[in-house]
């Protein structure tokens, strides 16, 4: 199989047997069989980072009763804390990640004592009852009552995340506006200040953040290293952000604008104004699906605005439509729209065909993301939504993962380990009809001690047998690859029933007849490679063999 581009429709073969299609934003690919040796292909492509976790959380726990403190601290689930609830005269919760509702984590409630105590550790809030704490990501929201005092304190988790936008970064290449849509929660401005480092950073792009509540920057005039090179722009009230937007380009040349909750329609306007003046915009506004923000009269613009249309009877006939309809105003100012239906769940559209698609009463056609990585963390995706959504692709990003499938599934089993890749994967899988799978993140598989004993490149193969004392055939005949169920087939062909994938041969391939691990140019990790698995790289492909000591018996090379 081959992925062209973003939005090109991607051919799925039928479910003789499940197979597992690893492939990066350009070419990397992995096939990982069930009832065949692997097949496993390496590009040029740099590699990407892993998810990185950087929350300050010890410094948002301190404004917190001492008891409170502990108990959070000490908690297993800590990495997934999401928020600390402190209302008045009630129980204080927690709320954690893929969990629905609040933990209690104290059983006697909260006094007028701690809130105060709360609030001089915090400082005084803006008008839009938001503060922050000087350095860190987080946010702090007050609930006050009608004289104006506070009676509840919403303490959310700011964390930067390095390697989360995996799933758009071949997007962010592009050099086009992309709005992110997602309901409170999701990871919006999460996403935005991983954005705003790497367009920055690794893209060399100028950005300047609009950062209304200082939430994407942090609170304090030196805005958080996870920002990267971009600079920042505070707004002194929120009712002022589009003027701010409107100044940043008119003021300091900026290549991208990155503004977070886009909700007015001054705003929406000052968006189409930078978008038209040639500056790229990353945004986010609320909501769940693009029908939401077709159907808002406030943020219709963003997505080119709809109008009513008179057609005349020849053209209506032409059409086979009624005469009176609706169609999009103008070019949006967003090329790209991502549903954030859940922080590992995004749909992509290309905004200008979905919304006429949607106007026509035809379903648009997406791409479905959905990323897993967090240690612990459990997701059941039902792929009977998927398989019967129309003009749909399905992609899957992983970094280590255990599929628990029903028994008797085309997996062939209850449950399949993948290799771990630190760098951009991403799976399709193809599961059949009305198939249910729990997708749950195992921890790396690197044991203690274990060590690269020697680096061998991929050109010395002779070196690599002795030193391995393995056999490596290198470009086997299309006979042994016939063994492997691998096959040439053209593009777009479909591949008969007893080969479970296509395959597009590359200029060198090997077959190993032993154990070894292969390290891609620029990759942390090592792709393990069992015997009579398929190794390509394209032409002028520099890799490394990698002989590992102490990993575990199966694979101690001395």
């Amino acid at each position: 199989m081959v992925i062209t581009s973003s939005f090109n429709m991607l051919l799925l073969p039928p479910p003789y047997s499940t197979t597992i299609h690893f492939a990066s934003s350009k070419s990397l690919q992995f096939h990982f069989h069930t009832h065949y040796p692997k097949t496993i292909t390496f590009s040029n492509s740099s590699s990407s980072p892993s998810l990185v976790h950087n929350d300050d959380l010890e410094t948002l726990l301190q404004i917190l009763p001492s008891d409170l403190h502990h108990n959070l601290l000490n908690q297993t689930k800590r990495p997934q804390l999401l928020e600390v609830i402190l209302d008045l005269g009630r129980f204080p919760e927690a709320r954690y990640l893929g969990q629905h509702g609040g933990q209690c984590i104290r059983n006697t409630e909260v006094t007028v004592k701690e809130l105060e105590y709360a609030q001089e550790a915090v400082g005084e809030f803006g008008r839009d009852n938001r503060a922050g704490i000087e350095g860190t990501l987080h946010r702090i929201s007050a609930i006050r009552s009608r004289k104006g005092g506070i009676v509840g304190l919403t303490c959310r988790v700011g964390r930067a995340v390095s390697g989360q936008i995996d799933m758009v970064y071949d997007l962010l290449q592009y050099g086009k506006s992309i709005l992110f849509v997602g309901r409170p929660g999701v990871g919006k401005t999460t996403v935005m200040r991983e954005i705003a480092r790497v367009l920055s950073d690794e893209f060399h792009k100028r950005v300047v953040i609009i950062d209304t509540s200082n939430e994407i920057g942090g609170d304090g005039n030196i805005p958080h290293a996870a920002i990267g090179g971009a600079r920042r722009m505070q707004v002194p009230e929120p009712s002022m952000q589009h003027r701010v937007m409107v100044e940043a380009v008119e003021n300091h040349m900026p290549e991208v604008i990155i503004v977070d909750e886009i909700g007015t329609e001054a705003e929406a306007h000052a968006c189409r104004s930078i978008a038209e003046r040639g500056v790229i915009l990353i945004g986010t506004a609320h909501g769940e699906q693009l029908d939401n923000i077709m159907k808002n009269p406030t943020l219709s613009d963003l997505i080119g605005g709809i109008e009513t249309v008179t057609l005349g009877d020849a053209e209506a006939r032409a059409r086979n439509c009624q005469k009176t309809i609706l169609e999009r105003k103008a070019p949006p100012t967003f090329d790209f729209l991502i549903e954030m239906r859940d922080m590992h769940y995004w749909l992509t559209h290309q905004t200008d065909k979905s919304v006429d698609m949607l106007l026509r009463g035809k379903s648009p056609q997406v791409e479905h993301f959905v990323f897993l990585i967090q240690t612990g963390y459990n997701m059941t995706f039902d792929y009977e939504y998927i398989m019967k959504t129309p003009n749909f692709v399905v992609i899957i990003v992983v970094r280590h993962l255990m599929i628990k499938l029903p028994p008797g599934t085309a997996l062939g089993g209850d449950s399949t380990k993948l290799p771990f890749v630190s760098i951009l994967t991403v799976a399709i899988y193809t599961l059949p009809m009305s198939t249910s799978a729990t997708w749950v993140p195992i921890p790396s598989t690197r044991r203690i001690g274990a060590r690269l004993h020697s680096a061998i490149r991929a050109e010395s193969i002779a070196s690599v047998t002795e030193k391995l004392g393995i056999k490596i055939q290198r470009n086997p005949p299309e006979s042994k690859l016939t063994e492997l169920g691998v096959r040439q087939w053209p593009k777009w062909g479909c591949p008969p029933s007893k080969f479970p994938w296509t395959y597009e041969a590359k200029e060198t391939c090997y077959i190993l007849e032993g154990e070894v691990k292969v390290t891609p140019n620029g990759a942390n990790e090592s792709v393990e490679i069992g015997a009579g698995d398929l190794v390509v790289f394209p032409k002028g492909m520099s890799c490394t063999w990698n002989v590992s000591v102490g990993v575990d018996k199966h694979y101690k090379f001395e």
